[in-house]
């Protein structure tokens, strides 16, 4: 695998400001991940099936939602560079009550859970590396939780678009509305004022 190969470039960005490596460091761990294209709407985690696999988005976006009640409830929303997978299964291996979901055609550089686990005794770095990227996922779910608690319905469309604008380009408003918890009526005329205002 070389590590000129552009397709991997943003992986081993992310890497490095999480943990710096040597390049043939870098090589080793790469050998780990594999690169999967997959479609618009493709489910990666089904309901209550095993997670197999962490993703690292090279382009697209994937939502974590829970299905009840023939109502989905979008728990995360997440873009390029960002590692996601339905955690609770993947490290308990435990059915899944998440569902992991493509919301746009995805180019994603994944690794299994069989291969985490060697990356994680390869070295006191790459076992470090695990840990932060841990840490990471788990404080992106705190801030979450807290937008939800503290944050007006509407307080929380502001943040989104002030954070994250190009969700409202390529993301479809109904999933917008669920992860905000807002109805999707309220979201279209949050953004329908949000047109006036321009």
């Amino acid at each position: 695998m070389s590590l000129i190969d552009s397709k991997y470039s943003l992986l081993i960005q992310a890497i490095n400001k999480i943990e710096p490596f040597e390049t043939n460091e870098i090589k080793d761990i790469l050998d780990f991940f594999e690169i999967v294209r997959v479609g618009k709407n493709h489910t990666l985690v089904a309901y209550k099936s095993y997670t197999k696999y962490i993703y690292f988005i090279n382009k697209g976006f994937l939502r974590l939602y829970i299905p009840f009640q023939d109502k989905e409830y979008t728990r995360f929303i997440a873009s390029v560079g960002s590692f996601i997978s339905a955690f609770p299964s993947f490290i308990n291996q435990k059915e899944s009550l998440e569902v992991l979901e493509c919301i746009s055609e995805c180019e994603l550089i994944r690794i299994s859970r069989n291969n985490f686990e060697k990356l994680r005794n390869l070295s006191l770095k790459s076992s470090k590396l695990i840990i932060q990227i841990y840490q990471q996922i788990i404080i992106a779910m705190e801030a979450r939780s807290l937008e939800l608690m503290l944050l007006s319905a509407e307080q929380r469309f502001d943040a989104l678009l002030a954070q994250h604008p190009e969700y409202f380009q390529s993301i479809p408003s109904k999933i917008l509305a669920s992860y905000i918890g807002m109805q999707p009526e309220t979201f279209s005329k949050c953004k329908n004022k949000l047109k006036k205002l321009k």
